[in-house]
């Protein structure tokens, strides 16, 4: 009887791990900045870039904000008690290269820097454009004093990923700099929500 209670024992602390493995995407922060990916519950700046000193980042998953976007009014109202709101989606791999061009008197002048994610559609039925900024920014400071600003649209199908990468040239006293990148959306495909 014991062997019996211990496999169900198991059996249930195996379930609840599978079950949190799979709920983790769909509970995370919204806006991000790159190097490593914990999970974040951070909240976008005034203009929509997640920022943290530390430099770690983390994913987006616009459930965590539909509450807040139907306050400000960034979903659309439409007519028999229904509205669209942002499809589920989450960005994730972010990777920031860095590599000096020329150097003069031991200092870097030229940089080159790659900024590149994966935007993931979660949606089961619905696809479209997703807009994204990407911007580089001196580490350590707000990602409102960019440097350089990029942005890139690419169509997600649903339950797909899409790579999103923009390279920048970084020059004079700047490329010394310590440089990271933060990612944001613009706009992503909406779906109505009838109650």
């Amino acid at each position: 009887m014991w062997k019996l209670r211990l496999f169900f024992g198991a059996l249930l602390v195996i379930s609840f791990i599978v079950l949190a493995l799979f709920l983790a995407p769909f509970n995370l922060g919204n806006f991000v900045d790159r190097d490593s990916n914990p999970i974040r519950d951070d909240r976008p700046n005034d203009k929509g870039f997640l920022e943290n000193n530390s430099g770690l980042s983390g994913f987006v998953d616009t459930n965590t904000q539909e509450k807040n976007n139907l306050e400000s009014g960034s979903n659309e109202v439409s007519s028999n008690n229904c509205y669209k709101k942002r499809i589920s989606y989450s960005l994730q791999n972010f990777i920031v290269q860095e590599e000096c061009n020329l150097f003069t008197d031991g200092n870097c002048v030229d940089k080159t820097v790659e900024c590149s994610m994966i935007a993931f559609n979660f949606d089961d039925s619905i696809g479209g454009d997703f807009d994204v900024s990407i911007r580089v920014f001196e580490k350590g400071l707000s990602s409102e004093n960019y440097l350089q600003e990029a942005f890139d649209t690419s169509l997600i199908s649903s339950m797909s990923s899409q790579n999103f990468s923009e390279t920048f040239n970084i020059q004079g006293l700047d490329a010394g700099k310590n440089l990271d990148c933060a990612f944001s959306t613009v706009s992503v495909p909406k779906i109505e929500v009838c109650s």
